[in-house]
């Protein structure tokens, strides 16, 4: 019987966590960061205040729970793309339009991250673009995997993929500040096609040429 406690724990613990981050999404996405408080979200939730703090220190480390599960969603969508099996030009393609559309449904989530390191800097080394919890790692390393395939397999021309996936990510990083501060209200769609062209038509082959 303790054993079935404990399942029971368990699952009780994941569904908390599911409302908690649902609720903390609706309040960033309809009212960002300065309509998040510990109360609405437990209210939002459905649970009680002391619950919230259960699982969170403060509204902060709310947000960058709800970053980390955006990106795990974008992590898979990535695994998604990959095991279609197309040629990298193609993958690529499908990749950067989950990307560029994936920021901009969650620009007011990216708007309040921006809010939060900007001011508590000592946070960027906990979860800036080199620190291992950041939520891009992951989509980071399906990018720089489907270039270097489509490098070796003479898809793209001859280029270092490291810095190529340097170069988009900082476009895609630039995105989400641009989406997050409201700064760009193009759409998302169109804005994805040319990301996508800027993109394919500087690494597809020259023609005539190898290089």
């Amino acid at each position: 019987m303790p054993r079935l406690s404990e399942q029971k724990r368990a699952v009780l613990e994941s569904m908390t966590r599911d409302a908690l981050y649902e609720a903390a999404l609706s309040i960033l996405e309809a009212e960002g960061w300065m309509g998040l408080t510990m109360e609405k979200l437990a209210q939002r939730a459905g649970v009680a205040k002391g619950t919230v703090y259960n699982y969170f220190a403060d509204k902060k480390e709310v947000v960058f729970f709800v970053l980390k599960r955006n990106g795990e969603a974008l992590t898979r969508e990535m695994e998604e793309i990959r095991m279609l099996g197309l040629d990298p030009a193609a993958e690529l393609q499908r990749v950067l339009e989950s990307l560029v559309l994936g920021i901009h449904r969650h620009r007011n989530v990216i708007a309040a991250v921006i809010r939060v390191v900007e001011e508590n800097p000592e946070l960027h080394s906990l979860h800036g673009p080199g620190s291992k919890n950041h939520p891009m790692r992951q989509a980071r390393e399906a990018v720089l995997k489907v270039l270097t395939r489509g490098v070796e397999c003479g898809t793209f021309r001859s280029f270092d993929p490291g810095l190529m996936e340097d170069l988009i990510h900082g476009i895609l990083m630039s995105l989400g500040r641009m989406f997050g501060i409201g700064a760009f209200d193009g759409n998302p769609e169109v804005i994805s096609e040319m990301v996508k062209d800027l993109v394919l038509h500087g690494i597809l082959p020259r023609k005539g040429t190898d290089a």
